[in-house]
This record gives structure tokens, sequence and C-alpha cells, in this order.
């Protein structure tokens, strides 16, 4: 069965998802969290629905939206599995390197997004249209021009991946900032390393 979430966080911004849940359960001991990039839209994507079926019938809860570990903290689910796609990779690595979280039992990446690649396309006059707006307050309204030529968002979003550095954490130079990822800490269980 599928449930619409709509999750606050701490700030006050709701983050919506999607719980797949089996009807006669409660909730499982495990859950996994899967959080996409940009174009991860699980509406307009039915792989989504077939990944959440298959995961609920293994007897695992399965949640499609943003990183919101305290959610299922708070759902009482005893496992957490952070899956990350695409820039949602990113968001599981930045994640990862902050919280030591005991309660996230095993986490993958798939595709990660290599943003100084990304960010390689948008010009120096881009950059100052978007440092503009939100310096002038205006971070919260959308661009006047698609960014990185395909990606319709507000200002802050543009101003976060561009310059704060907080997803820019995949590289394929050897002397990128790898710092993130060192961070990572992987614990051991029975014998066995997560």
């Amino acid at each position: 069965m599928m449930f619409r979430l709509n999750v606050p966080t701490k700030r006050g911004v709701v983050l919506n998802g999607v719980l797949f849940r089996k009807e006669e359960q409660k909730t499982a001991d495990t859950v996994m969290i899967a959080i996409t990039g940009i174009h991860g839209n699980f509406y307009s994507n039915p792989f989504y629905y077939n990944i959440g079926e298959t995961i609920n019938e293994a007897g695992i809860d399965f949640i499609y939206a943003q990183t919101n570990v305290t959610f299922a903290r708070q759902e009482g689910y005893k496992h957490i599995i952070l899956a990350g796609h695409s820039l949602g990779a990113n968001k599981v690595i930045y994640y990862l390197s902050r919280h030591q979280d005991v309660n996230i039992d095993h986490f993958f990446l798939l595709s990660p997004a290599n943003l100084t690649y990304m960010m390689s396309g948008v010009t120096e006059h881009e950059k100052r249209l978007i440092c503009k707006q939100v310096d002038n307050g205006d971070g919260n309204k959308m661009l006047p021009f698609p960014f990185m030529g395909w990606v319709e968002c507000i200002a802050n979003t543009a101003w976060d991946w561009q310059f704060s550095g907080l997803l820019n954490n995949v590289h394929t130079a050897r002397n990128g900032d790898f710092s993130q990822a060192e961070r990572i800490m992987h614990r051991c269980i029975a014998g066995r390393y997560l």
C-alpha cells in the first residue's frame, strides 16, 4: 500500500514523499529511503513504483523522498538503508559525512553527480546573474534562464550547487576534495563491516 508523506524538517521545509508499506503490517523493522537527483520525479517515473512494491514484498518498507532519517526513527524503524541516485547520491555522501548515525545500517550510491563537470557550462554572465538575484533578496524566485542549460530552478538552489561546495563531493581528478567521503565512518556489527 502506498501513502503520501509530507514531513516537516527542523527548518520548516516540508519534504514530500511516498511510503510503501504492506497493508496488513504496521511498520517493518527495515526501511529503505531512496533519494534521487534533479529529475527523479516519482509521480512521472513508474520505475519507482516497481522498486517500492518489490522491496515492500521482501518485508522492507520503502520511502521515496528527500533525506529524512528523523521521520524514519520516529516511525520506529530499527534499520535504515539510504539509497542515493545521481545528485541524491551526493546528498547521501554529504549527510553521512556530517552524521555518524548509528541508525544507518547500509547505504548505496548509484551514479553520483560530478558537480565540477556539470557546472563547467555555466557562464560567467550566468554566475553573476545568480549572485545578483540572491544578493537582491530574490533567491527564492526562478532564474530567468535554465541553469546548466536545462534545469529550471530558483536562484538559491543554483547558488548552492555553483558556489557552496556542499554537494561537490564526487570527482574524477585525483586532487578533488574527497574530505566528505573520508569522514564517512563504517562500523562493525557482529564481525561484518557495513
